[in-house]
């Protein structure tokens, strides 16, 4: 089982929380009386750039005992590697990236084990419209965020247009720091509830402009903004933002009591964001090569019979597109969290659709 993550770079949590989450899958397979077979994990890493993916997935590729990969942590990452697994026939299961890009460039091995991002704004608009009660809505679609920030703040748009809730849109250059203009536009065409689609550097800046004005509505992002560096830079302007994000915290979750205690055991530690994500991809995995006889256990078979299984994970269910590897959307795998004092709360399942 190969692992390629972003262990030294800007998402080295994520990348080490994978690591574990995929160990721990492996041991406990190991660990079994009976196993037809002994797994064992092979890690690389890129770092978080481009560049060293492709070359991190060519060493992967190369070594001819490894029959899946998961990762890479990015979108970026994944984008740059994709090819590469792609013609070798390696499955590569991307628990963490969510760029709609990657399932609609022809991959045959390729597998999409999170919603994509143009999923997530059904989430925030059952937030806004429900919780939130929001009348008219601000969208900030923040130009440094690239695709990722387009594909939340169009989709959104989309579907306030389709049932319709007044919005307020506004684009903001990759060049600005000042979110005062922007706060402007939205408050002046009615805004009372703010939508950042973009990463957490920014929402910092548009959080501290927000809290410096005392808005009172509601501000939510998706799973760009779920990260500890947002609390620090935004401070108690932080507070009151909630973000929908395919993270479960699997130290509160009642589902992933028992993961908790045995990542606990092995490794000493909490587990965190994204490790129980990628266990349940991890054991899909295996129990997906185990069904696989002696001969069959190749790179091609086991990904066409991937994209043929299903397995109901802990945090979230496995079942694929076969033509494209995307995830069966079933509402299952997105959660909702909230800032509250100074630190990310888990709020639970997230709700695509508004209550009745």
């Amino acid at each position: 089982m190969g692992l390629h993550a972003d262990l030294t770079g800007d998402q080295k949590e994520v990348g080490r929380a994978q690591e574990q989450g995929l160990r721990l899958a492996v041991h406990e397979f190991n660990s079994r009386a009976g196993a037809p077979f002994s797994l064992a994990v092979k890690t690389v890493d890129d770092g978080g750039d481009p560049a060293r993916a492709l070359t991190a997935a060519k060493k992967l590729v190369a070594d001819r005992s490894v029959l899946a990969v998961l990762g890479p942590t990015t979108d970026a990452t994944a984008l740059a590697s994709l090819a590469t697994y792609d013609a070798a026939s390696l499955p590569l299961i991307a628990v963490t990236p969510g760029a709609t890009a990657l399932t609609v460039l022809g991959s045959r091995s390729f597998l999409h084990a999170r919603v994509t991002d143009t999923i997530l704004p059904f989430y925030l608009d059952a937030y806004l419209r429900g919780t939130a009660k929001s009348r008219t809505v601000g969208i900030v679609d923040d130009r440094a965020a690239d695709a990722y920030g387009w594909e939340i703040s169009s989709t959104l748009a989309n579907i306030l247009r389709k049932v319709p809730l007044p919005a307020v849109p506004k684009v903001v250059s990759a060049l600005r720091t000042d979110f005062g203009p922007t706060l402007d536009a939205l408050l002046t065409g009615g805004a009372d509830s703010v939508v950042f689609a973009g990463y957490h550097e920014r929402a910092a800046l548009l959080a501290r402009e927000l809290h410096r004005r005392d808005f009172r509505g509601a501000s939510a992002a998706a799973q760009g903004v779920l990260d500890a560096r947002f609390l620090s830079a935004a401070g108690d302007a932080a507070d009151g933002w909630a973000i929908v994000a395919p993270a479960m915290d699997a130290t509160v979750a009642p589902e992933a009591k028992e993961f908790r205690a045995a990542h606990r055991e092995l490794f000493g530690a909490e587990p965190e964001r994204y490790a129980v994500e990628t266990y349940d991809v991890a054991q899909f995995a295996v129990k997906t090569l185990r069904s696989l006889s002696l001969k069959s256990r190749t790179r091609q078979n086991l990904a066409t019979a991937l994209r043929a299984g299903s397995y109901t994970g802990i945090a979230r269910n496995l079942a694929f597109d076969k033509e494209t590897g995307a995830l069966v959307i079933d509402g299952s795998g997105v959660y909702l969290w909230r800032v509250e004092g100074g630190r990310f709360a888990y709020q639970g399942v997230a709700s695509y659709q508004v209550s009745a």
